[in-house]
């Protein structure tokens, strides 16, 4: 009776694992040998969107530009629109040049 208890426990914990396997992503990036459900699980592990992609080219596409971009940070635009390469206009004396109403120039304003 004890032999056909282990056999049961080892069948048991070897298809167990066998489904985890199955369903989880292998290691390292992903290849055409993965099944588009790896692929899946791979990009939503690492944050990239698959939205509106069908095939799994499109799949490796998209995580390989992912990783390009995150790999890449100059390639990337800030969001805010924050520092578009442009300087702010200074005057002679290094400060900050005043803006249109000539407030900042030493003459007084128009009225």
């Amino acid at each position: 009776m004890g032999m056909l208890l282990n056999r049961h426990r080892n069948r048991h914990q070897a298809d167990a694992k066998a489904s985890a396997d199955a369903s989880g992503a292998p290691e390292g990036k992903p290849t055409e040998k993965w099944t588009n459900n790896q692929i899946a699980e791979y990009a939503k592990a690492h944050a990239v969107d698959l939205a509106g992609a069908t095939k799994k080219a499109e799949y490796l596409e998209r995580i390989e530009a992912a990783e390009k971009a995150a790999a890449d940070p100059a390639s990337q635009e800030p969001a805010d629109g924050g520092d578009d390469g442009q300087q702010t206009p200074t005057g002679a004396d290094g400060q900050q040049a005043a803006d249109e109403s000539g407030a900042d120039d030493g003459t007084a304003p128009s009225s």
